[in-house]
């Protein structure tokens, strides 16, 4: 009223200072002067310039507090945060608490609900300012009303709840139509949610247990009376009337708005409520009898006032015609229920008898629940579909209802409500008012002889939901058990609707109450059990078999899709009975046990009379629920006849008849069907006339349903029905007598048909034949589908390709289906129909990957790359070798100039001119390189192993192969499709994720990423065959190794022979001595080669059509570097393999983690080199001189090497990726030898010597000479007796192949032990950085070299021969087999590639493999008699170290500890909780935009561990292409894996895709937090980064079904790059 009063006052003008200084006066308390003061304060706030003056010499400030208050909302942003923190530190003094809210109070409403103020012009306040605003009342309120006893004062002295009461109804008051009691959903101050504040103040408020207990015992109940009102205000909120002409035009969502503002209020009452459970017995609960008077005594008003008079048997045509109102909204009868329950939880059970003992309170009951069961019945035909044309908002409306959010503040209030009105209600009238309004009228009315009334199916269905309504309000018990029994029952059922949950999904079904109990954990470990998380799955709980016992298809808020999924696997479990159903409950507490009356009533014996009859002579789908249903029934009142009788005789008496007027016309008459009620014994046997009895009915619905096979139920409910008639008529027997049974099944005889008759019998014959054929010919096509697929299994797993898996139950095959050893010989595009000579290839996927070079980084941990960031220092991710102790230098040094003049001199022929023609510069490249000099270090001996070399310095390309084929024509064919489609902006198969114009494609059976071709095996499609079994091609063809330096040198000099003059010449003048003569079957694949090799140097350069400036292509330079690209790659696949097997999970055979495919594509790469092998008589005989050199031949070692001649593996290398695509202009040329030289300088195996030693010709041979892999395949691929005449068949080209690398692998052996170990020898007391000059003082000629090596030799020979004594010789073999291990299981992976076989497991130590190889142990090898001269060769890059350590090595010492072996390629692992890595990474800043302020989107690369820029345009380059896709080519190849610290995620960037890949980080549960929105404690699941690890060893991201259907990028991302 006063405010009314000020505002009326305002708006016309008057002189508003008069009327509240009159108004203050008047005022009768301090609560109304505390109103009237609040209101002013607030106008002040909002008063226009001319009236502030007035107003504030009227209310003047009574302190700086009052005055900073007053002003708040004008105040800067900055200001109110820092003025709020210091209020905040004030307010821990409790004295200052109460005084300050005191002050707080009076500025409220200008702080807390602006939007009342009158909408005249005031002064300004921006919408930052009011987030502000409302962040620091946020801040403040949480202290002010955070202690009982300060709150307690404040309701009691200060009027605290007066004043948010007054608020809150204000705010409703205002969303009210003008000619409505009813608030409107669509107002804005709704729309806004406006009552947010006051109402989050009043639920603080109440939260304290002595505010409740003084607004429960208030005198007059005032406060609690103004909760209501606010109530009563939002009740009958947003009606429907059914529309029966057009559909609705527009679905409105004020539904939403109206449904969050009842649930919110409601939440605050059972607030006030909840405390009442824990008065003591002492304590009397008067209070609460008052609060549930004055909720009844409110709703009753409600319905004088607003409710339709509508009886309960015509609410069901009422409400299909349209002629009533209907709401959910009854937030009235809700609080009625909450007072209820409260008084049932107290521990004074007199209160509820005191409040039910009343007439007014039974009565008012009684009619409380007609609303409640209008919504319910409104519901029922919402979800039958008769409300179809007002739109799917109802339906809305009907799942949120049912939802979680609503459930403890909605739907299961209503249910209580109903089980209280079924007490206190006549038992007739209880099952005429809840079964009439949902369409059973007919069923009630039906009499003996009387025509079986029909329904459709929607009224059947409403029926339903009747009857299990009826079900639950007579049988339930949850709503007296405790919150952990509820919460056990709630978690049961909806664990029984699916198989697994994860903790999320379980939380969801959870009502806001259950969600914060904190026994819900102790509860799910006794109900559920928990499966770990598995790659990309999470962690899920399962229901217990045990707990089956507990189900019940009557749960009340299951919708029908989940009943259904509920009851299938019930009965798929068979850990549930569907008669555990019909057992009877517990009594209920009084006075709610005298709702067992209604069991005993006439009209419950009426209804199940009537359903059993309609469900014997109906066929339709919901008889087996409806007969369900009256099963139900039957057994309950079997269960309790006795109290159920006594319980009718007490409620039939006048007291019973005179209360309520639901049913009272019908409460007197007799049901048409004759039943009396009383006994349900006799009710069963009681036969209405001219129809059988109940007992007669269940037999006959037991017998018609029982000769059906199990096969022949259509659904579940009808195997339900026929267990539950078999139960329930046993136990019906076990009551009557004999003579009943003898009449009942003399009745019976004739009435049911037989069901073994001829024409029954041959009718499901019939109808089982039609099943059994359907089903097959559904398996058939089921079988074929699944041939076509090739996605990953359901647990989760990754199958590798080939792997059989187990057949499923149903017979349909599984993705190793589509294995490629299963694929026919025929193209998966045109299957065959396509004829011509196009020849058929697998289709592969290469890609550029540099997992070998990552493996020889040096080690770095998660700390390391912090303190590496702070300082400011970005790691340099080609950087191998950082440790101290370096041997030799930088190959580009100052003090070499003789090297540099060997590089200089080895660099003229074509690289040079073509770099002259650029027009770059008169000066060679590498000359340009004079001021750019190396940091001077050289091999760290202590961490880099021997048998690393050039596949482990440059990246390569990674090639893989699905197995499916198709013929290059018809892939030509799709491609350009693909492409025209592109061009003209229409969809195509793989939008947004190929590269269509890079040439990527998917392949039509596997949806795998594809970008080439490979021949197919032998002609036939498939895959190589083994029958020989795993690891046999590790050793096919191996020949005695040679036993001494002279029969090595001679077997490899035998491969490097010319062949004889009359050899058959290549055809074609193309100018080569030897080529392999094709085989006649090989035509296609040779076609194919070249094909696959111009794809690889596209692919290598990054742009399409490369080739060298100023080059003259002739056909003999094209094939020579076909072989070349072919050979390289192949040996840089097999490093890949070497280095993923290093891995223990990863190394077992080539079955595992996804290498089937690598394994696959390799070999068709080892069958392409080899038959497109050729050399040219120039390239031969320079080969041959350099063999000669390495061996000490003094006769050809004269000979210098030809100068315009480079070894095919750098003519390769020339056509490689290189570092970083986007360091280096888009036109440049391929990488030359400077470009490789200053990549080997980084590198430190190649580190060369002070001095060469060969002259100016061998600088790039002597890089072969440190690298064994590279030098045996130099051999192998310029051998000129590798094929001979007699090679005309794929298989006898393969074994001249391997017999090539048999015979020179035994030379390149001697060579690689003595490096390993002249290296173990150099790190024998480890090596020290060298001062400056000492080399110079330790140069000598080639005569002090050949000294040297001969003592190290000499040394080795005494260590190897036990002189020095067994220890020594163990660590010997232990440093030699650290260093000889990468080369040997590369040579094992060649051979057995080359072979054509499986490849062989993983070799346990180095003896072994050497054996497996058959080459000589290590003492047998250094103990080989070598020439020093050649020895001097090869070790040239050691002779620094050799120097300084050979002189101390005499004295023998005791021996070192050994060099650390190979390492796999690891990420970056992060810290085991990732707010651990949150907070070790906030705050940093960009290092490549430096920016002042952290990105906003950080990533942590898991390669090299720097942070960079996600998604942010600081970073991007001149094409706008982003830093993480940049950093991904200079780091990993193109290939990359980010930490997202901000999303806890994982972003995998292979070239121009990017996929965001399942987080590392799970919670407790084994669930993701995405974006850290729940707030949980995050641990590192080592199995799913292991599994991210191993997907990245593998080089399997474009080639993983899984990862590929997360996916993006591609031709249609902006600024996408070919890889």
């Amino acid at each position: 009223h006063v405010c009314a009063e000020a505002d009326r006052a305002f708006r016309q003008g008057e002189d508003m200072c008069a009327q509240y200084r009159g108004l203050y006066d008047r005022s009768p308390s301090a609560a109304a002067k505390l109103t009237v003061l609040s209101h002013a304060r607030a106008r002040l706030a909002a008063a226009i310039a001319d009236e502030v003056q007035a107003l504030w010499n009227l209310l003047p400030p009574s302190s700086v507090l009052d005055g900073v208050l007053l002003t708040f909302h004008a105040q800067e942003v900055g200001f109110m945060g820092e003025l709020t923190t210091m209020l905040m530190l004030m307010l821990y003094d409790h004295e200052f608490k109460y005084s300050f809210t005191c002050m707080l109070l009076q500025h409220y409403r200008a702080l807390g609900a602006p939007e009342l103020l009158d909408a005249r012009p005031r002064l300004p306040r921006s919408e930052t300012q009011d987030q502000a605003i409302k962040a620091s009342l946020d801040r403040m309120t949480v202290q002010l009303f955070n202690s009982p006893d300060v709150t307690l004062k404040l309701v009691q002295e200060r009027g605290l709840l007066r004043l948010f009461l007054d608020l809150l109804q204000e705010i409703l008051e205002k969303t009210r139509g003008p000619a409505q009691n009813v608030v409107r959903p669509d107002h804005q101050l709704v729309k806004e949610k406006s009552y947010n504040r006051v109402i989050g103040d009043l639920f603080m408020v109440l939260v304290h247990p002595e505010v409740a207990v003084y607004v429960l015992e208030e005198p007059g109940m005032g406060l609690f009376r103004q909760l209501v009102h606010c109530l009563g205000m939002a009740q009958g909120m947003n009606p429907y009337v059914r529309k029966t002409g057009e559909h609705v035009e527009r679905e409105s969502f004020t539904w939403t708005y109206s449904v969050t503002l009842e649930v919110q209020v409601m939440r605050m009452l059972a607030q006030l409520l909840s405390h009442t459970q824990t008065w003591g017995a002492s304590r009397s609960c008067e209070g609460l009898v008052n609060a549930a008077e004055v909720c009844a005594e409110a709703a009753r008003d409600w319905m004088e006032e607003g409710f339709d008079a509508v009886q309960p048997g015509d609410l069901w045509d009422v409400l299909l015609q349209g002629g009533m109102e209907v709401s959910v909204h009854l937030p009235l009868q809700r609080a009625c229920s909450l007072a209820i329950g409260a008084l049932l939880r107290n521990p004074d059970a007199g209160g509820l008898k005191r409040f039910l003992g009343k007439d007014s309170n039974r009565r008012a009951l009684t009619e409380l629940a007609r609303p409640t069961v209008a919504t319910l019945a409104w519901l029922a035909q919402v979800r039958a579909r008769l409300w179809v044309r007002n739109g799917d908002e109802v339906l809305k409306i009907d799942h949120i209802y049912r939802c979680s959010f609503w459930q403890d503040s909605g739907m299961d209030l209503d249910l209580f409500l109903l089980q209280a009105w079924a007490a206190v209600s006549p038992p007739t009238g209880v099952v005429d008012g809840l079964m009439r309004p949902f369409g059973a009228g007919p069923l009630l009315d039906l009499g003996g002889g009387q025509p079986q009334p029909r329904f459709g199916e929607a009224t059947g269905a409403c029926i339903i939901e009747g009857l299990r309504l009826l079900v639950y309000v007579l049988k339930d018990r949850f709503a007296f058990r405790s919150e952990e029994q509820k919460m056990r029952r709630e978690l049961v059922h909806w664990l029984c609707v699916k198989r697994t949950q994860t903790h999320s999904q379980i939380m969801k079904t959870l009502s806001h109450t259950l969600q914060t109990h904190p026994a819900l954990e102790t509860v799910l470990k006794e109900v559920a059990t928990y499966s770990a998380p598995k790659l990309q799955e999470h962690g899920h709980y399962a229901l217990k078999p045990p707990c089956w016992r507990e189900f019940d298809p009557f749960f009340p808020h299951y919708s029908r899709e989940h009943l259904e999924e509920a009851l299938e696997r019930s009965m798929e479990s068979g850990a549930w009975k569907p008669e555990w159903q019909l057992e009877p409950p517990e009594r209920a507490p009084a006075p709610f046990d005298r709702a067992l009356a209604v069991l005993a009533s006439p009209a419950l014996h009426q209804l199940v009379w009537s359903v059993l009859q309609y469900c014997v002579q109906g066929e339709e789908g919901s008889c087996a629920e409806m007969s369900i249903c009256a099963m139900q029934l039957l057994s309950l009142a079997l269960s309790l006849n006795g109290e159920a009788q006594q319980m009718f005789r007490e409620a039939d008496g006048p007291r019973g008849v005179s209360v309520g007027t639901i049913g009272m016309e019908v409460c007197g008459r007799a049901p048409p069907g004759g039943f009396r009620g009383g006994c349900v014994l006799e009710a069963v046997q009681h036969r209405p006339p001219g129809s059988h009895s109940i007992l007669q009915l269940l037999g006959l619905l037991q017998g018609r349903k029982a000769a059906r096979q199990f096969g022949d139920f259509t659904t579940k409910p009808e195997e339900i029905e026929v267990a539950c008639a078999q139960h329930l008529l046993g136990r019906l027997l076990q009551h009557v007598s004999s003579e009943s049974v003898n009449s009942m099944l003399a009745n019976l005889s004739g009435g049911a048909p037989p069901a073994d008759s001829p024409s029954s019998m041959e009718w499901k014959a019939a109808v089982r034949r039609s099943q059994d054929a359907a089903m097959a010919e559904m398996a058939a096509k089921q079988a074929a589908f699944a041939a076509l697929l090739a996605e990953d299994d359901s647990d989760g797993e990754d199958v590798a390709m080939g792997e059989q898996a187990p057949a499923s139950s149903s017979g349909v095959r599984s993705r190793a289906s589509s294995q490629p050893e299963a694929c026919p010989a025929t193209c998966v595009l045109c299957h065959g129909e396509t004829e011509g000579g196009s020849p058929l290839g697998m289709m592969a996927l290469t890609q550029v990957s540099n997992i070998p070079e990552l493996a020889a980084r040096s080690p770095g941990t998660w700390t390391d790359a912090v303190q590496r960031h702070s300082s400011a220092s970005p790691v340099r991710c080609v950087e191998i070798g950082t440790q101290p102790g370096h041997m030799g230098s930088s190959v580009l040094s100052a003090e070499c100039p003789e090297i540099r003049a060997a590089l200089i001199d080895a660099n003229v022929g074509h690289s040079a001119d073509r770099n002259r023609k650029a027009g770059s510069s008169d000066e060679s490249p590498l000359q340009a390189l004079g001021s750019q000099q190396a940091d001077g270090k050289g091999w760290a001996t202590q961490t880099t192993p021997v048998g690393l070399g050039l596949q482990d310095a440059f990246p390569g390309l990674h090639v893989q192969s699905c197995g499916h084929v198709v013929h290059e024509a018809c892939l030509h064919k799709y491609c350009e499709g693909l492409k025209t489609r592109l061009r003209g902006g229409l969809r195509y198969e793989g939008m947004f994720l190929l590269d269509v114009l890079g040439g990527e494609f998917l392949c039509p059976v596997c949806r795998r990423v594809c970008n080439s071709l490979l021949p197919t095996p032998s002609g036939t499609g498939g895959a190589p065959s083994d029958e020989a079994g795993a690891g046999e091609g590790a050793h096919v063809g191996a020949s005695p190794c040679a036993r001494t330096f002279e029969e090595a040198v001679k077997a490899a000099n035998a491969v490097l022979d010319f062949m004889p003059l009359n050899a058959e010449p290549y055809p074609g003048d193309t100018g080569l001595r030897t080529h392999p003569l094709q085989p006649e079957d090989a035509q296609g694949s040779f076609q194919l080669s070249g094909s696959f090799t111009r794809a690889c140097t596209a692919i290598a350069q990054g742009y399409t059509g490369a080739r060298d400036p100023g080059e003259e292509v002739v056909e003999q330079h094209v094939l020579q570097r076909q072989s070349a690209i072919l050979w390289q790659t192949l040996g840089y696949n097999v490093a890949h393999m070497e280095v993923v097997r290093r891995s223990p999970e990863t190394g077992e055979g080539d079955e595992g983690m996804g290498k089937r495919a690598h394994v696959l594509g390799v070999k068709q790469v080892a069958f392409m080199a080899v038959l497109s092998t050729c050399s040219s008589e120039f390239h031969q005989a320079n080969v041959k001189h350099l063999f000669a050199h390495l061996t000490g031949n003094e006769e050809t070692s004269g000979k210098a090497l030809s100068p315009g001649w480079r070894p095919k593996t750098f003519q390769a290398l020339g056509c490689m990726p290189t570092a970083s695509k986007f360091h280096r202009p888009p036109q440049e040329a391929p990488l030359n030898d400077a470009g490789i030289l200053r990549r080997l300088a980084e590198f430190p195996n190649f580190s060369l010597a002070q001095q060469s030693h060969g002259g100016a010709s061998h600088a790039l041979a002597d890089l072969l000479t440190v690298d064994p892999q590279s030098l045996l395949l130099e051999a192998v691929q310029s051998s000129a007796n590798l094929t001979t005449n007699w090679a005309r068949d794929r298989e006898s080209m393969m074994t001249g192949a391997l017999l090539a690398v048999d015979r020179v692998l035994p030379l390149v052996h001697l060579i690689a032990s003595f490096q390993a170990g002249v290296a173990a020898l150099c790190g024998w007391e480890g090596s020290t950085p060298q001062a400056a000059g000492e080399d110079a003082a330790l140069e000598g000629s080639e005569g002090d070299a050949k000294e040297v090596c001969a003592n190290a030799l000499t040394i080795l020979a005494n260590l190897a021969s036990r002189d020095a004594g067994d220890s020594h010789l163990q660590w010997l073999e232990r440093a030699v087999g650290c260093h000889l291990s990468p080369f040997l299981c590369r040579v094992q992976l060649l051979r057995a590639f080359l072979a054509g076989k499986s490849l062989p497991p993983p070799a346990v130590g180095l003896e072994p493999l050497l054996e497996l190889l058959g080459l000589h142990s290590v003492c047998q090898s250094l103990q080989t008699a070598v020439p020093p001269v050649a020895a001097v060769r090869w070790c040239a890059h050691l002779l620094p170290a050799l120097r300084r350590c050979v002189p101390r090595m005499y004295a023998l010492p005791a021996a070192p500890a050994l060099p650390p072996g190979p390492q796999p390629a690891r990420l970056l692992q992060p810290p085991a909780l990732f707010q651990d890595a949150l907070v070790q990474w906030t705050g940093k800043t960009c290092l490549a935009c430096k920016k002042e302020e952290p990105p906003r989107e950080p990533a942590i690369c898991l390669l090299c561990g720097e942070l960079v820029c996600c998604m942010e345009k600081c970073c991007s380059n001149y094409d706008e292409v982003g830093e993480c896709t940049q950093h991904a080519f200079t780091c990993g190849g193109g290939t990359s894996v980010f930490l997202l610290l901000k999303q806890t995620s994982v972003l995998l960037v292979r070239g121009s895709r990017a996929c965001v890949y399942a987080s590392p980080y799970l919670d407790c549960h084994g669930e993701e937090d995405i974006g850290m929105h729940r707030g949980r404690q995050l641990n590192l699941s080592m199995m799913r980064f292991k599994a991210i690890e191993r997907l990245w060893q593998v080089a399997g991201f474009d080639f993983d079904t899984r990862t590929l259907k997360t996916t993006h990028g591609g031709t249609r991302r902006h600024g996408a790059f070919q890889v």
